[in-house]
């Protein structure tokens, strides 16, 4: 594989973009016009492999820079290091299945279950054998602020600034925040629970944007990967290579 390689993420509320290298080194390309550093990074490494997985709305710049460059795009119609027992594949989330790659690449031979701590909540399973068998969604941390405040006539949309210390709220806003919070820190101590008791061996992975409020609150050993999407875009790229 070429010495560097350029990974997006084009996702729901934003693109995020990395940059890896033979030694399994990835560095998120930090830039606050990311697709000027993009085509930077092109112009200066030409021949540069890519990848990209896709979530959200694809802008027309993006897509054009994606085509001319043949980025490879991570779904379920090419061949990939896991195998794949959903149900409905082409209906599963980009993320999710590059989740399910840096899974078995990461800790092969391992049971694993990643969360994803985003505009959803995920959290998804591969067996110690490589397959993906699926997971559940359910709305994350900003989604359940903005839907209380939708949904009902006189609460305030709220965000989390501060993590709440105790269960009960003496405010209406301490409340909501209590609420959001412990309620999907229950959610996700409790699918952590079950898949230990019936995988003893079970490695645990924490990734996404909100990984900084929930990693000491949970109770067991967690692998915190901040890059996972980029981890399994990677695996991709280096399994094509080796395929």
């Amino acid at each position: 594989m070429q010495s560097a390689v350029l990974l997006i993420d084009i996702g729901n509320t934003r693109i995020k973009a990395a940059i890896a290298n033979d030694k399994n080194n990835i560095e998120l390309l930090q830039s606050t016009e990311l697709f000027q550093a993009c085509e930077a990074f092109l112009k200066k490494n030409p021949g540069a492999r890519l990848a990209y997985v896709r979530t959200g709305k694809m802008p027309s710049e993006w897509n054009r820079l994606l085509k001319d460059h043949r980025a490879v795009e991570l779904n379920t119609t090419i061949d990939l290091p896991v195998k794949c027992a959903y149900k409905t594949p082409a209906t599963l989330g980009a993320d999710r299945l590059a989740g399910a790659c840096a899974a078995v690449t990461a800790f092969p031979g391992s049971p694993v279950l990643y969360i994803g701590l985003g505009t959803a909540l995920t959290m998804d399973f591969v067996d110690s054998s490589g397959n993906y068998l699926g997971g559940s969604i359910s709305p994350g941390l900003l989604m359940r602020f903005k839907a209380l405040a939708q949904f009902t006539e006189n609460l305030p949309e709220l965000s989390l600034t501060v993590v709440p210390t105790e269960l009960l709220g003496d405010t209406t806003e301490s409340s909501i925040r209590s609420g959001v919070f412990f309620g999907l820190l229950a959610e996700i101590s409790d699918r952590i629970h079950r898949f230990s008791a019936m995988h003893p061996d079970l490695k645990i992975v924490l990734t996404g944007g909100d990984i900084g409020l929930f990693e000491s609150k949970l109770n067991s050993p967690i692998f915190a990967r901040p890059n996972w999407v980029f981890e399994g875009l990677f695996a991709v790229l280096k399994y094509h290579e080796h395929s």
